[in-house]
């Protein structure tokens, strides 16, 4: 054999060495797990967020890490590890709130930065649906699934398609799928579940106890009870967890358990009902709304191929201060498991919607018909309704204002034969141009567990006088439009708005402190703060200051009651 000439073997050391010096000025590298084009609501919204996961690598270390949305302002990314949801160096999650999200297209760029100052960009294409409720009857089947996003919505880790199950492909920290809509209320949900090994780094102080399992009524990550962390780190509040745990590797701490808000233990099985590494069982669990008390859950589990039991093996009941609503996850905690085709049974009464259209004469202006969005830097990201006299106990909140929004309005469906009878509450936003909707700024407003029939529906605001519609409308899944600001009689009772314009009405402003009725004692009340700068009842024309104008609305609607019974 003739060997290589020394000047072939010497192209070939410097094409190495030139290969390897490329390598360490080389630009870091971003991999952006589930593509560059990624679609979101487009069945419907498992969470308040949306998430694109991924890993950032260079041989030189990766100095910086952030994203744009739409070509806004730098917002900074964590690398893992961080012992929670970012399980690997380089890890990252981009958490973006859904009424961040325009309807339609999206664009996220992602921009890592070494040590030597070389930058690489990724860019993800997001096509977000908004408006799409996840179908209360629901089923994937592994085998067809054109992918995971396509029929599921990933919320941590890199998970795998593969023998007709779905499994995360590394195992770590609440490996999480969500399916589902997060305005769920009662359903069933079975999956077929084998487990294969445990993740032993599972039993530190911050995992405490790998499992596997299913997660209900939730609506997403939050800052509690771990807050400031990107992404976003808090898991509660959630309705219930049923799951087959390993308490700190202590076999006698080796079961199922129904593990409830807060970490609350619901019920625990002491039976010694064990699962077998290899071997499949199913998991059906279900959560069903008691009127005036809560959600009672029920978890059962059985082999594969076996008569399913009878009865359930652990059940128990939350309270009304608990989660009524929300999306179901598989859930893998430091456990390497396949989970086959799933299976969910709506068991409530369902949803029905409420497009709704009004004006607040405080904030109105002309030309254009529509509201100053002059209170929009004071805004609360949370319902403003829990305090007397509304006592509304919801739990609505954004991590950010969805554009054009006014304020926020509470509201209520009363049956159709009892207009003074209440059924549902619930906050959304009220926009600039009137229109009423749901948190992310776009969608029409949900009632989950509520009926397909006649309701009376009433819009309350902080500081003006409430309205309802002024007969009883059929609501459904499927909206149609009710606008109160076309004339003063598509609102219940005697002259129950204002003219703010030729042929536009608006809720009537003035009830500074919410008694339903407009009185010198609102205009007491506003000259008792004057010049008040904040988030203010008192600001009856919502210009971000208290005033005399203020008071001038109100003297111009004195006597001016509430028409809603």
């Amino acid at each position: 054999m003739k060997r290589p000439s020394l000047s072939i073997i010497v192209a070939a050391n410097v094409c190495l060495m030139f290969a390897s010096i490329a390598s360490l000025y080389a630009a870091p590298t971003i991999n952006v797990w589930y593509g560059n084009n990624q679609s979101f609501g487009q069945i419907g919204n498992p969470q308040t967020a949306i998430n694109i996961l991924g890993n950032v690598s260079d041989a030189n270390g990766v100095s910086s890490l952030s994203y744009t949305l739409n070509g806004g302002t730098p917002a900074n990314l964590s690398r893992g590890p961080d012992s929670r949801r970012l399980l690997s160096p380089g890890d990252f999650n981009i958490d973006i709130n859904t009424s961040s999200l325009n309807n339609g297209s999206n664009t996220v760029v992602i921009t890592a930065t070494n040590s030597l100052n070389e930058t690489s960009t990724a860019t993800v294409t997001v096509q977000y649906s908004a408006g799409n409720i996840w179908p209360a009857n629901y089923s994937i089947n592994w085998s067809t699934a054109t992918s995971i996003q396509s029929v599921a919505q990933v919320v941590d880790g890199h998970w795998t398609i593969s023998g007709g199950t779905v499994h995360p492909t590394y195992l770590g920290y609440d490996r999480l799928l969500g399916i589902g809509d997060r305005t769920w209320t009662d359903y069933e949900v079975t999956v077929p579940i084998t487990l294969h090994s445990l993740d032993t780094s599972g039993f530190n102080n911050v995992s405490q106890t790998p499992g596997v399992g299913l997660l209900f009524r939730w609506t997403g990550h939050t800052d509690y009870p771990v807050a400031g962390w990107q992404p976003k780190t808090g898991y509660l509040p959630f309705g219930a967890i049923g799951w087959y745990s390993w308490d700190y590797g202590n076999t006698g701490g080796v079961r199922l358990k129904l593990v409830g808000n807060n970490l609350n233990a619901m019920q625990e099985d002491w039976s010694g009902f064990m699962l077998t590494f290899g071997v499949t069982y199913i998991f059906k669990m279900r959560v069903e709304t008691i009127p005036g008390q809560g959600g009672a859950y029920k978890f059962k589990v059985w082999q594969q191929g076996q008569p399913e039991p009878s009865t359930w093996r652990l059940q128990g009941t939350q309270s009304l201060s608990d989660p009524q609503y929300g999306t179901v996850c598989l859930l893998s905690h430091h456990v390497s498991a396949d989970f086959g085709n799933v299976t969910i049974t709506s068991l409530g009464a369902g949803i029905v919607q409420a497009s709704l259209k009004a004006l607040l004469q405080g904030p109105y202006t002309t030309p254009g018909d529509t509201m100053t969005t002059s209170l929009r830097s004071m805004l609360p990201l949370s319902q403003p309704y829990s305090g007397s006299p509304w006592n509304y106990g919801g739990t609505e909140a954004v991590g950010f204002l969805p554009n054009g929004v006014v304020d926020w309005v509470l509201l209520e469906l009363r049956t159709g034969t009892s207009p003074s009878t209440k059924v549902a509450t619930r906050a959304a936003f009220i926009k600039r141009d009137g229109m009423i909707v749901d948190l992310d700024g776009v969608s029409t407003v949900s009632f989950a567990g509520v009926a397909s029939a006649n309701y009376y529906v009433v819009i309350r605001h902080r500081n003006h006088l409430p309205v309802m519609t002024a007969t009883a409308q059929g609501l459904s899944p499927t909206a149609t439009l009710y606008d109160f600001t076309t004339a003063q009689s598509r609102a219940y009772g005697a002259s129950p708005m204002v003219q703010v314009a030729p042929g536009v009405f608006a809720l009537y402003a003035g009830d500074a402190n919410a008694s339903l009725i407009v009185s010198s004692a609102d205009a007491n009340s506003i000259f008792g703060v004057l010049n008040s700068t904040n988030y203010n009842l008192n600001d009856v024309n919502m210009s971000g200051i208290v005033s005399a104008a203020d008071a001038n609305v109100v003297f111009g609607n004195l006597n001016r009651t509430s028409q809603v019974p």
